[in-house]
């Protein structure tokens, strides 16, 4: 009886062993992904014409001397000033330029001038903030990034935009290569198409319009090949592009 009593318990306890691990077999299996609009998520044949566009762009920029980077600068700023919607703006985002791309100088002067609200960015992670910038003078006391970019500082005094979405009026936006009907290429990180995106839904939670947006660019980076163009769903397309005259 005793050994019999083992063999029938033995035999009990893997009949219900393997019936679990069978049971547990039938279980699908969940696959999580994260959505992201960054290039990681691309195909490999779009982010290589991207890489090689920027290449190209970036060597072409090289060529250029400072005194052409200053008037090509200066073209655009008086495109932009000079427009209906800037003069009748309140509030703009705009950026603190590196050295070889427009430069925002003339254009940060004439805003201050005319005591428009000025909002800059920050890197701040893995995101864009825009701050509000009070004057030249602030600007210059704010400590240079790693790509040498003054950043506003994260003191807590300064309005965001998403504190006031609504009185956004327009939107300067850099670019390593754009289109004339504004498309634009990035440095690869998807700062910019991120946050235009959360500021258009920002404005349109509050029955508001999305933003008007001005790509800004020197002449080298003017892409007149748009067919060509390496753009992805996950761009943000512009409303407007403006270029140097000739």
């Amino acid at each position: 009886y005793i050994f019999f009593f083992f063999f029938f318990f033995c035999f009990i306890f893997f009949f219900f062993f393997f019936f679990i691990q069978a049971k547990k077999s039938m279980i699908p299996h969940r696959s999580f992904s994260m959505s992201s609009s960054s290039e990681s998520h691309i195909p490999c044949s779009l982010q290589q014409s991207k890489s090689a566009l920027r290449k190209n762009i970036k060597h072409k920029l090289q060529q250029l001397t400072s005194d052409q980077i200053r008037d090509q600068s200066a073209s655009v700023t008086n495109q932009i000033i000079s427009s209906p919607l800037y003069k009748s703006s309140k509030a703009i985002c705009v950026y603190a330029s590196m050295p070889r791309e427009l430069q925002t100088c003339f254009l940060l002067e004439d805003m201050f001038a005319q005591n428009k609200r000025c909002f800059l960015p920050r890197i701040d992670k893995d995101e864009i903030v825009f701050l509000e910038a009070y004057s030249s003078k602030d600007i210059e006391s704010w400590t240079p990034n790693n790509w040498k970019i003054k950043e506003p500082p994260l003191d807590g005094s300064r309005c965001n935009v998403f504190d006031i979405p609504e009185q956004i009026d327009l939107v300067i936006v850099p670019g390593v290569a754009l289109t004339s009907t504004g498309l634009r290429l990035g440095h690869g990180k998807g700062y910019y198409d991120r946050f235009l995106r959360s500021l258009h839904e920002s404005r349109q939670s509050k029955n508001l319009p999305p933003v008007p947006t001005y790509g800004v660019g020197l002449s080298c980076q003017l892409i007149e090949d748009i067919k060509s163009f390496p753009a992805h769903e996950h761009d943000y397309q512009l409303s407007k592009t403006i270029f140097p005259l000739p």
